[in-house]
C-alpha cells in the first residue's frame, strides 16, 4: 500500500474530524478531538459605531481632498483663471474653519451621534448639489457649505 501525500492528508483529516462523542466530552481522552468551529456573531453596537465613524471620517477626507485634482477639469470646463482656482480650492477650508467651534457646541446640545448623522446627511446632499453647479460662484458656495457641514465631524468624533 502506497502512502502518498494525498493519502496522508486524507488520513490526518479523518483523525482530526472524526472523533466519537465520548472522546469529545472527555477532556482527558488521548484521542484527538475535533476542533471547535468559530461561530460568526454580529458585531457589537460599539464596534458598529466605530466602523460607521471610520466610514464617515474616510468619506469626509475624500470629499475634502477631491477638489484639488478636480479643479483642473472644472476650471477648464467653466473657463476660469488661476486666481479663481485658488479661491475655489480655499472655499471648503473657509467653511470647515468656521464650523469647528459651532460643531463642538452643537454636540454638547444634541449629542455627538446626532451631529455626526446630521453632518453626514447634509454633506451627502451638498455633494450631490455640487455636481449640478452651473457656474463658479454656485460651486464656490456649495464648497463653503460642504465645509460648514463637514466641520463638526472632527470635534464630535473624538
Amino acid at each position: 500500500m502506497s502512502y502518498g501525500p494525498r493519502r496522508v492528508i486524507l488520513s490526518l483529516m479523518a483523525i482530526l474530524f472524526s472523533s466519537t462523542a465520548a472522546n469529545r466530552d472527555n477532556p482527558t481522552s488521548p484521542a484527538i478531538s475535533r476542533p471547535r468551529m468559530w461561530k460568526l456573531q454580529p458585531p457589537s453596537a460599539r464596534r458598529t459605531q466605530v466602523y460607521l465613524l471610520f466610514g464617515s471620517r474616510l468619506v469626509q477626507t475624500i470629499v475634502r481632498m477631491a477638489m484639488g485634482p478636480l479643479v483642473v477639469y472644472v476650471c477648464e470646463e467653466m473657463r476660469c483663471d488661476v486666481s479663481t482656482k485658488g479661491t475655489l480650492l480655499s472655499a471648503y477650508s473657509l467653511g470647515y474653519l468656521t464650523s469647528q467651534l459651532a460643531g463642538g457646541v452643537l454636540a454638547d446640545c444634541i449629542g455627538a451621534k446626532g451631529v455626526v448623522l446630521l453632518a453626514s446627511l447634509l454633506g451627502g446632499l451638498l455633494t450631490l448639489l455640487s455636481a449640478g453647479a452651473k457656474d463658479i460662484s454656485s460651486l464656490w458656495l456649495m464648497q463653503v457649505l460642504l465645509g460648514v457641514s463637514q466641520g463638526p465631524l472632527f470635534p464630535t468624533s473624538g
